[in-house]
């Protein structure tokens, strides 16, 4: 009895030491390697593999939400290349990692500790916008109609009126002056937004014009007023309309 209890002891042991032997050490890299390689001015590229809500809700600036189960495309496998998954679903990061490399992708690393390390860290996110969050809230300040009308109708006051409906809605009308940029274009669109002017925000709702205020606040521009009530504050007070 004591022998076969040895032998099945050993070979457990044997077995063990083969499963240890087959798991792969993918290479990893810290939230704050990718700051620095970002302050570096090097080009990287950020694949987001969480689900397509969890991105939605917040993201790092400048990544790209990937589906992994679907065929890749318009990706550089040039660049270094950087996966972003949850820290509790290393399995999925693993296989996005072979993936990649099969695809012949020269330079790829996993974040270590996955999209909740890099928020710890202070990196910059982008934020859905939610009314909820106290936080969110913080970062935005709003302008009535008639107060933005009058900014609008001096000439000398440096503003950048910015819609942020969808382009079908803004060709059908819009406050004078405006420019659009619709929110899901807003993270990639930011240079032809000017620094130098105060910004005023709008869409159809509040919650519209809230959300495009508390993206571009996370994407480093803190002068922005967004227009209270949307645009169906402005026409009912029969402000006028461009098209």
């Amino acid at each position: 009895v004591a022998f076969s209890f040895f032998r099945s002891f050993h070979e457990k042991k044997q077995n063990e030491i083969i499963v240890r032997k087959e798991i792969k050490d993918y290479p990893k890299i810290t939230a704050a390697e990718i700051k620095k390689n970002i302050a570096g001015k090097e080009i990287i590229q950020i694949l987001d593999i969480r689900s397509s809500d969890e991105y939605q809700l917040e993201h790092i600036t400048d990544s790209t939400s990937i589906d992994p189960s679907l065929p890749l495309s318009n990706l550089d496998p040039e660049k270094t290349t950087i996966i972003v998954g949850n820290s509790g679903e290393q399995e999925n990061s693993d296989k996005f990692f072979e993936k990649l490399k099969k695809e012949n992708f020269k330079n790829i690393f996993i974040l270590s500790g996955g999209f909740s390390a890099w928020k710890s860290s202070g990196g910059n996110t982008i934020s859905i916008g939610n009314p909820r969050s106290f936080t969110d809230q913080s970062k935005v300040h709003y302008i009535t109609s008639d107060d933005l009308k009058k900014i609008i109708d001096n000439q000398n006051y440096p503003k950048y009126i910015l819609d942020v409906r969808p382009a079908d809605s803004f060709s059908k009308g819009h406050l004078p002056g405006a420019e659009n940029i619709s929110l899901d274009n807003l993270e990639k669109t930011t240079n032809k937004i000017p620094l130098e002017k105060e910004i005023f925000v709008y869409g159809d709702t509040d919650l519209q014009g809230f959300q495009g205020g508390v993206r571009l606040f996370d994407l480093g521009f803190f002068s922005v007023e967004i227009l209270k009530g949307g645009i169906t504050d402005w026409e009912t007070k029969n402000f006028s309309i461009e098209k």
